[in-house]
This record gives structure tokens, sequence and C-alpha cells, in this order.
């Protein structure tokens, strides 16, 4: 791909789209600040209409401070109102909260001017201190990454429509081995929506929670020692948000937290089978017989069905252990194998088309496609019509799934049909 000149007229023309140029601006400077001051493990939590800041703030561990950012974008005149009435908003809601705010602009701002100094001693009152990125420097810091240049400096083409029109020509090559009135392996079909993180998953985590909220309520109002305990569970679980495709591995730190708020009535429960398991075995101690008379199996029945009750209201409240679940989310590669014509290419392309439909952008690769011995990135790149390496497509993806808070997988369907399979390896 060519290195363009990273200038604003640049970044006007490749990102003149449905979403508007500020749209854009605002998604290049949280990528900026992500980029720049964010370390690993570390993500903004957005709130629709933050007030004041784009984001809820986030610690600079590098720094000890708690930091945040808001982005302005101007036509033409910077209106300083606008600034001021942002970091008015700021303080009013981060008082006490957050230390240093930077402060994103496409326009050069005059910090030594009267408007801009009744900003700084707004800030100062509150303890908070500003920190002004602004025009040229923006353009400085694009240089710092090519993934975010060759997403937002260069014609790169992979806009929704491109997507809708690359899964058009998957079908029609697919042909009969795609049928949109067909059913799919719905394990399989689950698998892959972990591992791409798309709506479907969400759904299904977040029904998780519904279930066994009912599983609970219906324990509680069987058996009335449970009850106590069930209404702790069915209390807390309620309060815990729903996840999103933004925050899906927050769900992970579920069954810890579910764990760590009933562990009273967990080790209550394990003290009581404990005890009632200790008494069926005196029972059967004290039996000089061959058999149980009718009274001791009655009483033993009975202390077996009360430790099954325990047992099932421990099981449920672990039933939000996610860690299957979570080997899928976190795993950089899913194989989907199968006999031939056992319909694996009706899924792939099934699921592709979910996505799509759903604004979620994907690529999915035919293996028959590649018929040479040619360096196989070479060859995808020639199929997909696009002029520039495959490593910046990767760097492209990569990109715009940080800006749409998405996976974008790559799916590759029948490896095995490839010419000169061996060039898979390269």
């Amino acid at each position: 791909m060519v290195r363009n000149n990273i200038s604003w007229s640049q970044f006007e023309i490749c990102c003149n789209d449905n979403n508007g140029i500020k749209l854009r601006f605002e998604d290049l400077c949280r990528q900026l600040f992500e980029h720049e001051f964010l370390q690993e493990n570390q993500y903004l939590h957005n709130n629709p209409n933050n007030p004041g800041i784009e984001s809820e703030p986030i610690y600079d561990k590098k720094n000890k401070r708690w930091i945040g950012y808001q982005v302005k974008h101007f036509d033409n005149n910077v209106s300083y109102s606008q600034i001021e009435k942002s970091m008015q908003e700021t303080v009013d809601n981060y008082k006490g909260k957050l230390d240093c705010v930077y402060i994103f602009c496409n326009k050069p701002l005059k910090s030594d001017c009267k408007s801009f100094e009744k900003i700084s001693l707004m800030l100062a009152d509150a303890k908070m201190t500003y920190e002004l990125i602004t025009d040229n420097m923006i353009l400085d810091l694009v240089r710092k990454y090519p993934d975010l240049e060759k997403y937002y400096f260069n014609s790169h083409m992979l806009c929704q429509e491109w997507f809708e029109s690359h899964l058009k020509n998957v079908k029609d090559k697919v042909g009969e081995r795609y049928n949109d009135n067909l059913n799919v392996d719905t394990s399989s079909s689950k698998r892959i929506s972990l591992f791409v993180q798309d709506d479907n998953a969400v759904e299904y985590i977040n029904e998780k929670k519904s279930l066994v909220i009912d599983e609970t309520m219906r324990l509680k109002n069987k058996y009335s020692e449970l009850l106590l305990a069930s209404n702790k569970l069915i209390s807390f679980i309620n309060a815990i948000p729903d996840i999103t495709n933004e925050t899906i591995c927050d769900s992970m730190k579920w069954d810890d937290m579910i764990q760590n708020e009933i562990k009273d009535y967990v080790s209550s429960f394990n003290k009581e089978i404990k005890e009632l398991n200790s008494q069926v075995k005196d029972i059967y101690n004290s039996n000089q017989k061959d058999s149980l008379s009718i009274y001791e199996d009655s009483k033993i029945r009975k202390i077996n069905q009360k430790i099954d009750m325990y047992y099932h209201f421990i099981d449920v409240s672990k039933s939000l252990d996610l860690k299957d679940e979570l080997r899928i989310v976190e795993s950089k590669v899913l194989i989907i194998e199968g006999e031939a014509g056992s319909g694996k290419t009706h899924l792939l392309t099934n699921e592709m088309n979910q996505l799509i439909s759903n604004k979620h952008k994907s690529l999915m690769l035919l293996g028959g496609d590649y018929l040479s011995d040619e360096n196989i990135k070479c060859q995808i790149m020639k199929g997909l019509s696009l002029n520039y390496s495959f490593d910046d497509l990767l760097e492209i993806l990569n990109t715009i799934g940080e800006v749409e808070y998405r996976i974008i997988p790559i799916i590759i369907d029948a490896v095995n049909e490839t010419a000169y399979r061996r060039v898979w390896d390269s």
C-alpha cells in the first residue's frame, strides 16, 4: 500500500462516508488515546451521551493518575464556548474522580487566549489538569501507528458495501452448497458466534442469567430452607448488567462475583451436607441386621433428599461459570471439522450471511479459488481485487474491529480444495 501524505485534506477524502467526517475523527482520536495511554487489558467504557469527557475515566498506570479525553471537531472556526461547556460538564460530573483530561481538536487551540484561560482556571479549581493534542500533533501521532494511517488516510475500499458485494460473490461461488432454507448445526453455530463475539453470542450469554434466575426461583418455591440463599442469589444476578459486544469478556467474571456473594450460604450448606452424610453413616453402622428397617430406610431417603437439595442449589449457583465459553472467546483460531458433504460450507456461509446482515463485517475465503503455487497471500489479494498487501489488509481489518468494537473474522472454507495445499504453510 502506497503511503499517502498524512493531512486533513487526505483524511476528508478517505473518510467521507455515510458516518461523516466528525464521527470518523472521533473514532480516530479514541483509538489514538487508547494506543497512547491504555495498558494491556484496559478498555474504555463509553456511556451514551457521556457528560463532559467521551468515556469514563481510566487509570493511567504509568503516571499514576486518572485520565479522560474530549474530542472537538470544527469545520471552520474554533468555538471555545463549546469546549468550555464540555469542561464544565467534566468538572460537574468528575471532580475528585479525574486528574487530567486530554483535549483532541482538529484545529489549533490557543491556550493563552482569554477564552481558554477561563477554561484553565475552571479545571485548576477542580484540581484537574489538561493536555492539548491538536491539529498537526494528531497527525504526528498517527505516523506512529501504521494501522491507523492505513485505515484513515488511505483508500482501502473496505466499506459495508464492499463486504456485502464480497458476500454475494461467495454465495455465487458456493452455489447449491448454501441454501437459505436449510437449518445449521446449532452447536457449531454457537461456537462460531462465541468466537466472533457476535450478537447471538451476547444474547446467549445474557440469557444464561435468566435461566439461572428461573431455576433458583423453582428451588426457592420448593424448599423453604433455601429461601434466604435463593433471594440473595436472585437479587445479585439481577443486579449484574447485561453484557454487550464491547463488554462480553466481563461475563467471565460473573461466577467469581457470585461465589463471593453467597460464600457464607455455600459454606453453611457444605457443613450441613457433611453432617447429613455422617447421619447416614451412623444409621448404617448402628444397624446389626442384613437389611434396613422401613423406618431407617425412610429416614435415609429423607436425608438424601435434603443433601440433593443443597447440592442442587450449589450447582445452580455455578451455572454462570463460563470457562468453556471463555476458551472459545479468547481463541485466535477456531477449527470446524467434518466429513465431506456434512454441511460445513453451508454453516460458514450462513454465519457470514448473518454477520454481514447485522453490519458485522467479515471475510470468507474459498480454498478452491487458489489454483497455483504462488504465495497464498498474493493469491488472496488478487482474488479480492485489492491493490495492497495481505499484511496491510490484516491491519485495516484490525482497525475496523477497534472502531466498531467487533471481532472481524476471516473464514477459510475447504482448505483441502486448494490445488497446492502446501501454500497455506506460508
